[in-house]
């Protein structure tokens, strides 16, 4: 058997029940019951990425998939 021991239980780190939504601007913040925060960001109309945090604090934003010059906002079509 292989034993890492560096790991250690961290506790729940998925989100569960949400208590609390918030809206700005581009992002929407869902904070759950056992305090994961989830945050939905509208890139463009065709792309949203989500991100979440354990700690009430989101690492600073990186992404490779989303080039740093990439036109951002969104609009609706008629």
């Amino acid at each position: 058997m292989i034993t890492n021991t560096e790991l250690e239980y961290k506790g729940n780190l998925y989100p569960n029940h949400i208590v609390e939504f918030k809206q700005d601007n581009d992002k929407l913040y869902f904070t759950t019951e056992n305090g994961v925060i989830l945050q939905v960001t509208i890139l463009r109309g065709s792309v949203i990425r989500f991100r979440y945090a354990t700690n009430h604090i989101f690492e600073p934003d990186f992404s490779y998939a989303i080039d740093e010059e990439a036109s951002l906002g969104y609009s609706i079509r008629k």
